[in-house]
């Protein structure tokens, strides 16, 4: 089924047309719900805009306050009507198919990034809309669902492309470096500048052993310093930076941590290759590759619906916390 969208343009407009009392969900203030806007026969209601608000806030891990609020309306109310539009399309090619795996991998993405073990608990907590936030990302998958039906015959990846990426993927994924480090740790209440001084000139004589039982303040002194191999994925990113510059036998700037300085030594690198399965990488690049096209279509196929609709304004901000 083709679109002809010159009979069917959207006409939105965004007004405050009458008032009615609701109870917004999940929370236990009374809030006149408003209707604010219009895409065909889908309403905006004030408590939309308040859901997603406060949802968008929270995922972004902003706090929720007046001034934040305010500031997050246009953004959500952008989404509500990108929301009315896709549900448009939706019911129009009766799509009511999505992926269940898809859901539950949104899901754990989500709660992964805001570092939160149980999402529906969380939300019950801070009395935000769980089905609200379900119901979007539902929407988004039948809307993942038509753009596939729709598109997927004109998906031609290149064989060479494909090979390309792969190249440049083994480049990068096979090989890992490895970091053997020393540490000295010096307390917050010592001369710093002094102390690193004399640390790096005994470490240029060969004799950083010594400076770790004159200066060091950590567990690993009985060790002489000596930490062992790092992985590179095995550093945070501070160390990392700090380390990966460093010739062997050289010792980094001090590094401001929570106990003090902490000063480290690269006594060794290596570049380990890791095995990789041809077969899995190709499955993973032609995947990457298939969703970079079928992202293209997704947003060509919006813009060019979106570019049919009319759009009136008529929106002051609202605050209902």
């Amino acid at each position: 089924m083709q679109l002809n969208l010159k009979n069917n343009s959207f006409k939105i407009t965004l007004l405050f047309i009458f008032f009615l009392f609701n109870i917004c969900e999940n929370t236990n203030a009374k809030i006149a719900n408003t209707i604010v806007g219009k895409v065909e026969k889908e309403i905006i209601t004030s408590v939309d805009l308040h859901n997603q608000i406060r949802l968008n806030l929270y995922t972004e891990g902003v706090v929720e306050n007046k001034e934040n609020y305010l500031g997050a309306q246009a953004q959500a109310l952008d989404r509500l009507i990108e929301r009315a539009i896709k549900k448009i399309e939706i019911d129009k090619y009766k799509i009511e198919i999505y992926s269940q795996e898809e859901l539950k991998i949104n899901m754990d993405s989500m709660a992964k990034a805001i570092n939160i073990q149980n999402l529906k608990e969380d939300f019950n907590r801070r009395k935000l809309a769980y089905q609200f936030m379900m119901d979007g990302m539902i929407l988004d998958l039948k809307w993942n669902t038509l753009i596939y039906s729709l598109y997927q015959n004109q998906i031609n990846i290149n064989p060479t492309e494909i090979e390309n990426r792969i190249e440049q993927l083994l480049e990068t994924e096979v090989k890992e470096d490895s970091f053997n480090l020393s540490e000295i740790i010096l307390k917050n209440s010592e001369d710093i500048e002094k102390k690193y001084n004399e640390i790096k000139k005994l470490n240029n004589q060969n004799e950083f052993v010594k400076a770790v039982q004159l200066f060091s303040n950590s567990t690993s002194t009985y060790k002489n310093g000596n930490l062992g191999w790092f992985k590179k994925g095995d550093l945070n990113k501070q160390y990392l930076n700090n380390i990966k510059s460093l010739k062997i036998n050289e010792i980094t700037l001090p590094i401001k941590i929570d106990s003090g300085f902490l000063i480290l030594r690269l006594n060794d690198k290596k570049i380990n290759k890791k095995e990789i399965d041809r077969t899995k990488i190709r499955k993973k690049v032609e995947g990457f590759m298939k969703n970079q096209k079928l992202t293209f279509y997704s947003r060509n196929h919006f813009n060019t619906v979106k570019s049919n609709i009319l759009i009136k304004i008529k929106w002051k901000n609202l605050y209902l916390l």
